[in-house]
């Protein structure tokens, strides 16, 4: 992974890139072409939403092409960074796919506890899974010895004299 490694924090045993400790090293002109383009993309997204014309959707699609140029020329090849963490924007995200209240998953979704959507709520589980139940060793050990064995087949008992 290319970029500086101290911009990231894990989660539930999920990386997540640390966008408020990547914007401290940012320098003033790294934050000034991110910051325009930004803008230039959600005045252009508002406007192409709201019908106002050609001029509004080329400034979202241009607008979204030098946010991207400038964040790679800033933080390296973002394809490799793993996914960011929304709550340096405030947005509740899922601690297990990253989905939040306005992007929920495909196959839909509820929130089960304040960080864990309904889809993940089986895998996260997987990743922290309850406690065994204890058993008595010398109990299992007597279960064990009461097993009887399996009877052999015909079949088995004349393949082994042969």
């Amino acid at each position: 992974m290319s970029g500086n490694t101290s911009n990231l924090r894990v989660v539930e045993s999920q990386t997540l890139f640390d966008v408020k400790a990547a914007w401290s090293t940012l320098t003033e002109a790294q934050r000034e072409s991110i910051g325009i383009a930004a803008i230039i993309q959600a005045i252009g997204e508002a406007g192409d939403y709201s019908g106002r014309g050609t001029a509004f959707a080329a400034a979202a699609v241009e607008g979204a092409g030098a946010l991207s140029d400038a964040c790679e020329a800033a933080l390296g090849d973002l394809d490799e960074l793993p996914r960011p963490d929304l709550a340096a924007i405030d947005v509740k995200a899922c601690r297990g796919c990253g989905c939040t209240e306005d992007a929920g998953c495909a196959e839909g979704c509820h929130w089960v506890e304040p960080d864990l959507c309904s889809s993940c709520s089986t895998k996260v589980v997987l990743l922290r899974p309850p406690a065994l139940p204890l058993f008595d060793l010398d109990d299992l050990r007597a279960g064990i010895r009461a097993l009887e064995p399996i009877p052999k087949t015909a079949r088995e008992t004349s393949d082994e004299t042969q």
